[in-house]
C-alpha cells in the first residue's frame, strides 16, 4: 500500500482521495483552510462528471439533490438577458415551455462497448480505467477453477483485490475476446485467456463470461468455465460451440 498526498480538499481533491482509496491506497489530504466553507453557487455537471462521481460511490447522492438542466440564462450586470441556450428538442417547443420527462438509457451497443473497453483495460493494466467501468456495488464472480481466487469479490475494494490476486498469480497474462453479443439485458462473451506463471509455465484456456449493468455500469460479472455454460446461465439453448463461437 502506497502513501499518496493530494494537496487541496476542494472537489477535485477530495475525488481524487476517494479514488486513491478505492484502489488500495492511503491517502493524504492537505488543505490550508481550516475547515469547509461554502463559497460560490450551483454547480453544472456534465454527464462524464456523473458517470465519475458514480464510480466513486457518490451518484446516487448527486441524483437525489440534483436537478436537470432545461436552459441557461446569460445576462449582464443590469439583469438584461444576452442570450438563451435551451436544452430541448428541435421540434417547436420554447425554452420555459413543459416538457415530460423522459428516460434515456444507453444503446444495445454501448453496453457491448462496455464490456469490450474491460478487456482493454486489463490488458492494458490499466487499474484506475477499469475501476471507472465498475457499478461501486459490482459483484465479481470466479468460476472455481483457480483455488487462489476468492468465490466472489464485490465492491470496487473486491474488485482491486481480484486485480493483485491475479497480478499476483500470474506473471503475465492477455485476453482476446472471441464473441461479444447483448442477450436481454446482458452481455454474453467467449474470450481466450492466456497466462503465463511465475515458473514460466504458459497456458490457454477458454471462459465464458456473463455481465450486466446498471447505472450505465457494470454492476456484476460472472465467469464460467466453458461458453455453453455461460450461455445456458443467459437463457440461450443450443448454443454453439466454443469452436464456432471463435469463427
Amino acid at each position: 500500500m502506497a502513501r499518496i498526498v493530494v494537496v487541496g480538499a476542494g472537489i477535485g481533491g477530495l475525488c481524487a482521495a476517494r479514488a486513491v482509496a478505492l484502489a488500495g491506497h492511503e491517502p493524504v489530504v492537505l488543505e490550508r483552510s481550516a475547515g469547509g466553507t461554502a463559497i460560490g453557487a450551483g454547480l453544472l455537471l456534465w454527464p462524464n462528471a456523473v458517470h465519475a462521481l458514480g464510480a466513486l460511490g457518490h451518484g446516487g447522492a448527486v441524483r437525489e439533490i440534483g436537478a436537470p438542466a432545461r436552459r441557461a440564462l446569460f445576462r449582464d450586470l443590469g439583469g438584461s438577458t444576452l442570450s438563451c441556450c435551451g436544452a430541448t428538442p428541435c421540434d417547436g417547443r420554447r425554452p420555459g415551455d413543459r416538457i415530460e420527462p423522459r428516460i434515456w438509457l444507453r444503446l444495445p451497443e454501448a453496453k457491448v462497448e462496455l464490456v469490450k473497453n474491460v478487456y482493454r483495460t486489463v490488458n492494458d493494466g490499466d487499474l484506475p480505467a477499469f475501476l471507472a467501468l465498475m457499478h461501486p456495488d459490482v459483484e465479481l464472480t470466479t468460476s472455481g477453477a483457480y483455488p487462489d481466487f476468492d468465490a466472489t469479490y464485490r465492491g470496487h475494494l473486491g474488485a482491486v483485490e481480484y486485480w493483485e490476486a491475479a497480478r499476483e498469480l500470474w506473471e503475465a497474462f492477455s485476453i482476446e475476446i472471441g464473441r461479444c453479443e447483448l442477450v436481454g439485458d446482458q452481455v454474453l462473451v467467449l474470450v481466450r485467456q492466456q497466462v503465463e506463471g511465475r515458473d514460466g509455465i504458459v497456458v490457454e484456456h477458454d471462459w465464458g463470461h456473463l455481465f450486466w449493468f446498471e447505472d450505465d455500469l457494470i454492476r456484476g460479472v460472472r465467469a464460467y468455465m466453458s461458453w455453453t455454460e455461460a450461455a445456458q446461465a443467459a437463457g440461450l439453448r443450443g448454443g454453439p460451440s466454443e469452436a464456432e463461437a471463435h469463427r
